[in-house]
């Protein structure tokens, strides 16, 4: 994903303000980049509508954390539409949920998201969570098509 001005990015969609909290905490201070955090699916859709239509020019996210449920759209309906969206369909996505998901659910979350990673609640440590999300930005860039190869994990 191209940024002007090099200044990172991350996109976080989790309706639980806690842990919306502590990571946009660790992005800022710990990580070293700026957090776009939303606390559920209808306002991470309207930002996409601004994005699709050109309203924003602020600079796009190079990766998602997804929640998988949440109230309003669901993750993996947002992970779609970013992966519709020409601006951001190269955009690294990790979906994150504290639920088992069985066979059935798990398949439809990854063909709909085309996910480079799932992660579990409680999240890993804060270091190994940065290397996961590094690793699933370096997958997009190293692969462009690695939206399309995550589809088959």
């Amino acid at each position: 994903m191209e940024n002007k001005n090099n200044k990172r990015v991350w996109m976080i969609v989790e309706d639980e303000p806690s842990l919306r909290m502590m990571l946009s905490t660790a992005m800022m201070f710990i990580w070293g980049v700026e957090p776009l955090a939303f606390a559920d699916g209808h306002n991470a859709m309207a930002w996409l509508d601004k994005v699709e239509n050109r309203q924003s020019d602020a600079t796009l996210p190079e990766l998602a954390l997804l929640d998988i449920r949440m109230p309003g759209p669901q993750g993996h309906e947002i992970a779609e539409r970013l992966r519709k969206v020409p601006a951001t369909s190269n955009m690294a996505i990790v979906m994150m949920t504290a639920y088992r998901l069985d066979p059935e659910e798990r398949s439809i979350v990854i063909r709909m998201a085309k996910p480079q990673a799932m992660l579990s609640k409680p999240l890993l440590n804060l270091s190994d969570l940065k290397l996961a999300l590094e690793d699933a930005i370096k997958e997009t860039r190293s692969n462009p098509s690695a939206a399309e190869q995550a589809a088959q994990l």
